[in-house]
């Protein structure tokens, strides 16, 4: 099977260069693998999580019309930026 099909979705994070926040996320980072954050405070405990993650795996989405719809413009759109050259996107 192919590693990518024409319709599988993918994001293009940009990332911009910022000193302060590059400081802030490498200094967590150190702390984190240090050890020396466990006075992090995060948002769920652990069961709420494992909770969670097993309610989200009961469900099964499915599209509207509307939102193929909408999917297909912007898919539509993306393919448009393309070839005129006016994508930042890298794939």
């Amino acid at each position: 099977a192919p590693i990518l099909s024409r319709f599988d979705l993918f994001f293009v994070v940009l990332d911009d260069c910022n000193p302060e926040s590059d400081r802030q996320v490498a200094n967590h980072i150190l702390q984190v693998h240090r050890r020396q954050a466990q006075n992090i405070r995060t948002p769920f405990t652990l069961d709420q999580m494992r909770r969670y993650i097993r309610f989200a795996r009961t469900l099964s989405p499915k599209l509207t019309p509307e939102s193929q719809r909408v999917m297909v413009e912007c898919y539509r759109k993306l393919r448009q930026g393309d070839t005129l050259g006016r994508s930042r996107s890298a794939y």
